[in-house]
């Protein structure tokens, strides 16, 4: 029951991020950059905050301030460095589902250290496994974003699609960072 409950929180933190990043790489792509850019800030805002106020329903704890901000701070310039990395498709050589993969666990892992340095996080295992459960993920999800907007005719098919990766990368996260809560 605690692996659903967190599953269940889990995927409150990661929809609006999930879905304002792919309504921000939509809009990109379609040369509406003030409102990509104001998109990638409300995802990013959204889901620092939404993660700040939830943690305490999966962990038990609450997270400190300094984490909300850097959680902030790194989904919002990664955001906008995968919407400009992305837009780029057609027009260069190495924006590709190769490089898709390598950005992506880049990612991931910059994501997981940046919030163990900012939680002065200790324990070394706490922090490989959940840049592993970050670094996983991404990748995928920057694959099928690329197909997602490339191929989404309207804002909205894009959001809508959106809700189903947010649910596929949640139960990655979940059965990587918590897969202990199978067992209590």
């Amino acid at each position: 029951m605690k692996f659903l409950q967190a599953l269940f929180w889990e995927f409150v933190q990661n929809l609006p991020a999930v879905v304002g990043f792919v309504g921000a790489v939509w809009l990109w792509r379609h040369r509406r950059r003030r409102e990509a850019v104001v998109g990638a800030f409300i995802a990013s805002l959204s889901g620092a905050l939404l993660i700040r106020f939830t943690e305490v329903k999966i962990n038990d704890i609450i997270e400190p301030v300094a984490v909300t901000v850097t959680n902030f701070l790194v989904f919002w310039f990664g955001i906008l460095l995968i919407m400009i990395y992305l837009g780029s498709e057609g027009r260069t050589k190495w924006s590709s589902w190769r490089t898709d993969i390598l950005l992506g666990w880049a990612m991931g892992v910059l994501i997981a250290v940046s919030q163990a340095i900012a939680a002065a996080e200790g324990q070394v295992w706490g922090i490989i496994v959940h840049a592993l459960a970050m670094a996983l993920p991404i990748p995928l999800v920057l694959i099928i974003v690329r197909r997602l907007v490339r191929n989404a005719e309207t804002l909205g098919a894009a959001l809508l699609r959106s809700v189903m990766l947010a649910v596929v990368m949640t139960a990655i996260i979940g059965l990587v960072d918590y897969a202990y809560l199978l067992f209590v």
